[in-house]
């Protein structure tokens, strides 16, 4: 399911991804789903949104309802393409995972045995606290999330993130982090010596048949780019103010669509990824 609505993100997640033959399409179901959908939009109050549905790596429903563009009354539709927010981390996990598994990174080892260039901090944090959320590395300041500055590479985000603190001791607290997922991007480009958005295209993407996918650039020309709203005092609907998401790339900067993230699911699913 994918919706755009009154935050400046867009909301993503995959409502089902049944690996099961439990659901059919056809027999009323797509009319009743499709309903669901209008119903959702109605009540929430938001500009659309797309679903779909893979059953063992069949698309057996996908849909859309609403506006992408409210301005130019742009219909979306399922090839709509819209910012998946922290669905991104889910992807960003899996590569690390994968390079988990072909034995260039340990979860349990000290991010800095693979950027030692990061400044060394009171306590050492691992890989797997840094997926977990119990690093100690900070959430958004004022301005991040909606943050204007464009970074050109995960180096550039790194040494911005250098001079922080840790919050608490790793591993005794939670505390949701995007942008601590900059260091994985930057541990992954350590270990494979490849750009991170190269690694992703060419091991996630591309692997997936993920066509449609890619990285939120401001300047860039994105076919079926949805549009992003607030709501306003009145919650009306008005224009989201610009955010240059290549602060947070590897934690919520993620372009997909729904057939794109159905085909995500049933790769990761499947084991086209990792065992």
């Amino acid at each position: 399911m994918i919706s755009s609505w009154h935050s400046s993100l867009f909301t993503a997640c995959i409502i089902a991804l049944l690996h099961s033959s439990t659901f059919a399409a056809g027999n009323g179901k797509d009319s009743l789903l499709h309903d669901y959908l209008v119903k959702y939009c109605t009540y929430k109050n938001i500009p659309s949104i797309a679903a779909g549905m893979n059953v063992q790596g069949n698309t057996v429903w996908m849909d859309a309802t609403g506006l992408a563009d409210i301005e130019n009354n742009v219909p979306a539709t399922v090839n709509s393409v819209y910012r998946v927010a922290s669905v991104s981390k889910v992807i960003t996990s899996v590569a690390v995972m994968q390079l988990v598994e072909a034995g260039k990174i340990k979860l349990d080892e000290d991010v800095r045995t693979y950027i030692p260039q990061y400044p060394r901090k009171r306590w050492k944090f691992t890989i797997r606290q840094v997926l977990e959320h119990t690093s100690g590395l900070r959430t958004y300041k004022d301005g991040e999330f909606d943050s204007k500055t464009p970074f050109r590479n995960s180096t550039e985000v790194l040494n911005y993130l250098a001079a922080d603190t840790l919050m608490y001791e790793p591993g005794t607290k939670y505390l949701y982090s995007s942008l601590s997922f900059n260091l994985l991007a930057s541990v992954i480009e350590s270990v494979t010596g490849m750009p991170f958005t190269q690694y992703m295209q060419k091991n996630i993407f591309d692997r997936a048949d993920m066509r449609q996918t890619c990285y939120d650039e401001v300047a860039k020309i994105v076919p079926n780019r949805v549009a992003g709203y607030d709501k306003n005092g009145l919650r009306a609907f008005e224009n989201a103010p610009l955010a240059d998401l290549s602060i947070k790339f590897p934690g919520g900067g993620v372009l997909s669509t729904v057939p794109d993230l159905l085909k995500f699911g049933h790769a990761l699913l499947s084991g086209k990824f990792f065992s």
